[in-house]
């Protein structure tokens, strides 16, 4: 009789293998966690700036990220794409310790230094075209010790699938990817990092927007219902990593 058990296994289609088991993780507030993570640490903060338009209201409503991380961190160093950008916050808001750089060059600015405790790349890599290239340049100013913490907006957030319903797309212009938890766990260890911890932010106060909706905010409530059920649902993606030791 034919064995009939490599026939079967030929005939399997590998669709049916390609589960990722979500972690579970927490819901937080993605600023709150940076701040209360560098307290005390050097960071080299990727991404410092802002769009130009949004600088002035971000800072009167003590909502620009790099402010508020100046004031928790022992060092802090922030590098920026955006010339137009960093001299406007040297300038008008007297913000020294921002620098014009982009990683992928081999000329660092004197003023950074060799390693950071935590290198916080918050809501940037979906700006970047060449994603590995730029995942790969971090690395020169990390040692076997360094975080690396990123934010990402999530490809499976409630608030695109109910503008969807609505028939339009809502998203930055300047965004070039999508990222959930497969597809961020892979080009982070495919260029050579070892993933630590996961957490799941939302904007804005997550106890508030869990569980204080009014009642007459429907489409609210059935976000933070789901949200409440699988954080996976959330906003946005945080993920520390490390250097892999491959």
């Amino acid at each position: 009789m034919a064995d009939n058990s490599s026939k079967l296994l030929r005939n399997i289609d590998p669709r049916t293998q390609w589960k990722w088991i979500l972690p579970s993780c927490k819901v937080v507030n993605n600023h709150k966690f940076y701040c209360k993570l560098v307290q005390g640490m050097s960071v080299l903060h990727i991404g410092c700036t802002d769009h130009k338009e949004l600088i002035d209201i971000k800072i009167k409503n003590n909502n620009f990220l790099h402010t508020k991380l100046m004031k928790h961190a022992k060092i802090i160093h922030g590098i920026d794409m955006n010339k137009e950008a960093i001299e406007y916050l040297k300038n008008k808001h007297d913000i020294s310790n921002i620098h014009y750089y982009d990683t992928t060059q081999p000329r660092v600015p004197i003023e950074l230094l060799a390693s950071y405790d935590i290198i916080l790349i918050p809501e940037v890599i979906e700006h970047i075209l060449n994603l590995g290239v730029f995942l790969k340049s971090v690395k020169k100013f990390m040692s076997s010790k360094s975080l690396l913490v990123i934010g990402s907006p999530n490809s499976f957030k409630l608030h695109s699938f109910f503008t969807v319903l609505k028939g339009y797309e809502e998203v930055n212009p300047d965004h070039k990817y999508y990222f959930s938890y497969s597809t961020l766990k892979r080009i982070l260890e495919e260029t050579g990092f070892v993933i630590n911890k996961w957490h799941i932010f939302i904007h804005g106060n997550p106890e508030r927007r869990l569980f204080k909706y009014g009642a007459g905010c429907m489409q609210n409530l059935i976000k933070s219902f789901l949200i409440k059920i699988n954080p996976w649902f959330g906003d946005g993606i945080i993920v520390q990593t490390k250097l892999s030791k491959g």
